[in-house]
């Protein structure tokens, strides 16, 4: 059985057609294809010739902008032993030939790097006969696509895949279902979307809010983030975030808290035990509330505990102030791991940190200094290692690769390659042995800034405090006591 998967490639920043090189160098990577590389109905037979053809064919009917190209993705299930590879190949063949003919110029091979057998197609999105623009309408799929794929299928001996309207869509439309969710309810696979719908199902009878769900979700090990009329959650073991009003139309915010019980607890249905959704615990700074800090460590603190007891509930304001209390916890922190008791101290310090960090950069540059003659060689270096693959398969027999072989062995005869990748490796300990201090004393220095502009501006503001209130109280000339 063979399913024919639909994707677009869109110009890129300025209208580039980068994006169509891209899919055309995919589908020729011979590192991917064993030699089951085929021609097209252009005139050249390499990535780069091909595409700019293609281009030309956008340019002579001033067709540049847009979606640049289309890749269709002919797949074979697993482990079927009518799917070789040289079947493969007819049938990809023969679907250009019904499919496209000769109105779009297109290219393509058989993948033989995954455990199934799959064919690329890529074709320029401008016709070379009438210069039109192919159009892909929803339901296109399984009224023209799936059906040729079926028909050579059928030829070959290849068993065909039943057409469920719906069941294939294209990235970017929201009509339909992904083959993956008619696959799972025909018992043929799994669906992500199918196992987050029955679970929300199974929970939402058993609870009274629709926080409920969510701290539940998030015991389970789902991660659950809120949109504006949506939650988007992320399956244990999925690497992308779902979002519930994509699983029907009872799973927006509204609708699932319209479907949540009168109970106020939540219920597990096998044991029928009350179990309370976790609460949250934040982390505090009670450790650090001991006698031995200094007044002015514990002014540090005090502020910092009260900027977290004060936190609004306001969801954005809140993200802000927590912000500035984790700065603040880390200013903490540093002054305490640093032993600076006074202002005074953390004066010393910045001091004393600036000077050895102006030291380690001196080293730094000295360093840069000494490898510089080596620069030339470490390039000629980086392109002897990017070469390698390349020069593997021209030994495998990839003719078309010898340039490459040919480069590479000319940079090898040019110098020695051990010996300066040893004089690579020991610059990169050396320059990594002052980067990683380096990197360390420009973090405390930002801490110590920190505190010190903070200390700086309450300073200040005590000095309008008093004088302010020795105005009030009639005094001409205002005190400076801090």
């Amino acid at each position: 059985m063979a399913i024919t998967k639909i994707g677009h490639m869109k110009a890129g920043r300025g209208g580039s057609a980068q994006p169509l090189m891209n899919g055309i160098a995919y589908v020729l990577n011979p590192a991917k294809t064993e030699g089951y590389l085929c021609g097209t109905n252009c005139r050249h037979t390499d990535a780069e010739g091909i595409y700019h053809e293609m281009l030309d064919v956008k340019s002579v009917w001033g067709k540049q902008g847009g979606r640049v190209g289309w890749h269709f993705i002919i797949s074979f299930r697993k482990g079927d032993p009518k799917a070789d590879s040289g079947t493969a190949l007819a049938v990809a063949q023969e679907f250009c030939e019904r499919y496209l003919g000769v109105d779009f110029q297109y290219v393509y091979a058989v993948h033989t790097d995954h455990e199934h057998i799959h064919a690329h197609i890529v074709f320029n999105s401008v016709s070379a006969v009438d210069g039109h623009k192919y159009h892909y309408a929803d339901g296109d799929w399984e009224k023209y696509i799936q059906p040729v794929t079926n028909a050579v299928c059928r030829k070959y001996g290849l068993e065909e895949m039943e057409i469920v309207p719906g069941a294939q869509r294209m990235k970017g439309q929201e009509s339909g279902r992904p083959y993956v969710e008619w696959a799972a309810e025909h018992g043929r696979g799994s669906s992500w979307r199918k196992q987050l719908k029955d679970r929300i199902d199974q929970i939402l009878p058993h609870i009274g809010k629709i926080n409920g769900l969510k701290s539940i979700l998030e015991f389970e090990g789902y991660e659950v983030k809120v949109g504006k009329d949506w939650l988007s959650i992320r399956v244990p073991g999925c690497r992308s975030f779902i979002r519930t009003t994509s699983l029907g139309k009872g799973y927006s915010l509204a609708a699932l808290a319209a479907r949540c019980s009168a109970h106020p607890d939540y219920r597990w249905p096998d044991d029928g035990k009350r179990v309370r959704p976790p609460k949250v615990k934040h982390s505090g700074l009670t450790r650090y509330s001991r006698p031995y800090l200094s007044s002015w460590q514990k002014q540090q603190f005090a502020l910092a505990y009260k900027r977290r007891r004060d936190c609004p509930k306001n969801w954005e304001l809140r993200r802000k102030t927590m912000k500035e209390f984790r700065q603040m916890k880390r200013d903490v922190d540093f002054l305490i791991r640093s032993r600076i008791r006074t202002f005074s101290e953390l004066a010393a310090f910045e001091e004393k940190a600036q000077s050895a960090l102006r030291d380690l950069k001196e080293q730094r540059k000295a360093l840069k200094e000494e490898y510089r003659p080596f620069a030339d060689r470490f390039l000629a270096l980086k392109e002897y290692d990017r070469l390698q693959e390349m020069d593997a398969l021209y030994m495998e027999g990839y003719e078309m690769l010898r340039p490459d072989h040919e480069k590479r062995e000319e940079i090898a005869s040019l110098m020695d390659i051990p010996e300066v990748r040893k004089k690579q490796e020991e610059y990169r300990q050396r320059i990594g042995a002052l980067d990683a201090p380096i990197r360390g004393i420009q973090k405390e220095l930002r801490c110590a800034e920190s505190v010190a502009e903070a200390s700086r501006t309450r300073h200040a503001r005590r000095q309008e405090l008093q004088q302010w209130q020795d105005l009030k109280n009639g005094i001409s000339e205002p005190s400076m006591r801090l």
